[in-house]
């Protein structure tokens, strides 16, 4: 499975897309893996990424749905560093796990807003000093997500779900992604995930559509 490079090429010219697939990027089980040109594996901190950026390769591991996610995400601007960075500085507080009855994978992350309107500024950000919030991330079927999407009308949910589907007949698997900021005083430990989204399931945004393409299969 891979994302067409045609769509690659023209996405790469977009690096700002980077923050749209933010969602995608955090609620996501595969993992970046860096190898540098010598062939050796290291860990980069935040302050290498820009040193370590030309010389560096990667591989992703996972599902190979949500790794094509990640190597799309890593060829914006060339920065497969800066994924690994994200999942590492963001990880999940919890998680739902995706299931084919829900049809749907929600984690929750503490990061600073901005970071879904300007990735870009990774490197600048510091948690600790910014207004960084809890952020519940949103992945999976189309219809699923745009169920939570309270902050569309329903003719705006029609037509992304006229475009998923428009999508899905070009033969791509369509994801949805979505965010919610979640209230100051929420706590996961009294209110597991699962119990929150069924109570209180409205109030994401929709962030965005992905369409992946299967490669041909030989004869």
């Amino acid at each position: 499975m891979h994302v067409s490079e045609r769509r690659a090429s023209r996405a790469e010219e977009h690096h700002d897309l980077l923050c749209f697939l933010l969602p995608g990027v955090l609620c996501n089980d595969s993992t970046v893996h860096l190898a540098q040109a010598r062939g050796t594996a290291e860990d980069i901190s935040k302050g290498d990424i820009e040193n370590q950026l030309a010389n560096s390769t990667f591989s992703v591991t996972g599902d190979p749905t949500e790794a094509c996610i990640l190597t799309l995400a890593a060829r914006l601007k060339d920065q497969p560093p800066h994924i690994q960075q994200l999942q590492r500085q963001f990880g999940r507080m919890a998680e739902v796990p995706f299931d084919s009855a829900n049809k749907y994978m929600a984690t929750l992350h503490t990061l600073p807003v901005a970071l879904l309107t300007n990735v870009d500024h990774l490197a600048a950000i510091n948690v600790e000093k910014q207004s960084a919030q809890k952020i519940l991330m949103l992945k999976g079927a189309p219809e699923r997500v745009l169920r939570f999407a309270s902050q569309i009308s329903e003719e705006e949910k029609a037509y992304w779900l006229r475009r998923a589907e428009a999508l899905a007949a070009e033969g791509m698997r369509v994801l949805g992604m979505a965010y919610k900021t979640m209230p100051d005083g929420y706590d996961v430990e009294a209110t597991p995930l699962v119990q929150e989204l069924s109570q209180n399931g409205s109030g994401f945004t929709l962030h965005a559509l992905v369409g992946i393409l299967d490669p041909p299969r030989g004869e």
